[in-house]
């Protein structure tokens, strides 16, 4: 289909400048899913209770709170990270639909775009 840089510009110019700046932004998709996948690690991992280091009364109750804290806070992170997540594979989808579209489109004519100087309106002559 493409089968050098110049099939690759002539795809491009298919593009309108928003579409092409959405398609070179998908390089950066993998990189922040990627990140947003170690921080939902790391959030988990944050959310187990510890192992108890205290057997008295005070520090037992100080510890499991702590741990009960720590639980709800790692699971709004959790679930931030999850929306965030979501947000991001919405925009892959729409990156590849646009791919798609826009390979459909190649070999078709470009769109042409009028814009010589509009003739000014006279009356009479």
């Amino acid at each position: 289909m493409m089968n050098g840089p110049d099939d690759f510009n002539a795809f491009l110019a298919t593009l309108s400048p928003e579409e092409q700046q959405q398609l070179m932004a998908l390089g950066t998709l993998d990189e922040r899913d990627a990140q947003m996948q170690q921080q939902m690690a790391l959030a988990e991992m944050l959310g187990k209770p510890r192992e108890r280091q205290y057997s008295t009364g005070a520090g037992a109750a100080m510890g499991e709170l702590a741990n009960g804290l720590r639980m709800i806070h790692s699971q709004g992170q959790l679930e931030k990270l999850q929306a965030e997540q979501a947000a991001l594979l919405a925009q892959k989808d729409a990156g590849r639909n646009l791919m798609l579209q826009g390979i459909q489109r190649y070999g078709q004519p470009a769109p042409t775009y009028d814009v010589s100087a509009p003739v000014p309106f006279t009356f009479g002559g």
